[in-house]
């Protein structure tokens, strides 16, 4: 879809939901390394980009390229709320450069006086305010876990079964489909605060490191098996060598080994037929050795054999379990 097409979507009232497929981004700049490996929905009234694959939303604005094309906004939502509050008139008359314009605030029409024509019009919502602690709300609300994540309460973190019948299932056992496992069950991982922390360090390599080239971050899943007895100190504390040893070795450096065939993990689960889907930031990465407690200077991960190995916390979020 080329961004005049998102355009004519968006203008179109009775269009609240658009979905951007992966790699048939061309026309949309900056966003095209958005759709490199999912489906995104656009959401015409929160104003929000939707990974369907990750839940991840990001707020969207759109910018106009003709300052004259429309009355100010806050012209016409001051107009507005004054007609709900009858306070003013139920219509708002504007001009720009070529034509006269009305807004019928009760039928929500939009009139080109010169011309006659009229098309439907709807007021777009305004951002969410961010909680804050004076606002009563719970200390675990946090802002960016993704929207379809189920509603937590006091507990650090929570495990949900997915249908086999929904998308999020398909999209995780597509990236299974060449391991020849066959699949029993997958678990989504809910932990607003490390789901925080992983995209803070997103957000921060995209202000810093990648700010010229978003595309290099190189976010993907990847996969790590483990033991059963791994799982809840993974789900809680997330993934971390000096806690779960080193017994698989450290040829590729002291870090957590992530593998991008889930083949190669299935050797790692001890039988047990367990492995994490994980939410990876690549970044730039070289050969390893088992020498290396860090990535070397300019780089953000080390690689092996079909392997990434990462060093730093928060670069990583244990987003799945598959059961196989």
């Amino acid at each position: 879809m080329h961004i005049l097409a998102l355009e004519d979507k968006y203008a179109d009232p009775n269009i609240d939901k658009v979905t951007l497929r992966a790699f048939g981004s061309k026309g949309f700049g900056f966003i095209k390394h958005l759709l490199e490996d999912s489906d995104c929905e656009v959401d015409f009234n929160k104003m929000t980009l939707l990974k369907l694959i990750s839940g991840v939303a990001m707020e969207m604005q759109r910018l106009c390229t003709d300052s004259t094309a429309m009355a100010g906004e806050k012209d016409i939502e001051k107009a507005y709320i004054a007609y709900l509050t009858s306070q003013g008139e139920a219509s708002l008359q504007f001009s720009t450069s070529e034509f006269k314009y009305e807004i019928d605030f009760l039928k929500m029409v939009q009139t080109n006086k010169n011309l006659g024509t009229e098309r439907k019009v709807r007021r777009r919502p305004a951002p969410s305010p961010i909680p804050s602690e004076s606002s009563g709300e719970a200390a675990n609300d946090y802002r960016h876990v993704p929207k379809h994540w189920n509603p937590m309460k006091d507990e650090h973190y929570c495990l949900v079964p997915l249908s086999p019948t929904a998308l999020e299932y398909k999209d995780i056992a597509t990236l299974m489909k060449d391991s020849g496992m066959q699949i029993r069950k997958v678990t989504r991982v809910q932990n607003p605060f490390r789901w925080e922390m992983y995209q803070n360090k997103k957000c921060h390599f995209l202000k810093t490191d990648f700010k010229d080239d978003p595309s290099k971050l190189n976010e993907r899943y990847l996969f790590h098996g483990t033991s059963i007895a791994n799982i809840q100190s993974i789900c809680e504390k997330n993934f971390n060598w000096r806690l779960h040893g080193t017994a698989n070795g450290t040829a590729f450096g002291k870090g957590v080994y992530f593998a991008t065939d889930p083949y190669l993990s299935m050797k790692y689960a001890k039988g047990e037929n367990c492995m994490f889907v994980v939410k990876v930031l690549i970044g730039l990465y070289t050969e390893g050795d088992s020498s290396m407690t860090l990535p070397p200077t300019g780089y953000h991960s080390t690689s092996g054999p079909n392997m990434i190995i990462k060093y730093y916390d928060d670069e990583f979020y244990p987003a799945y379990i598959i059961e196989y």
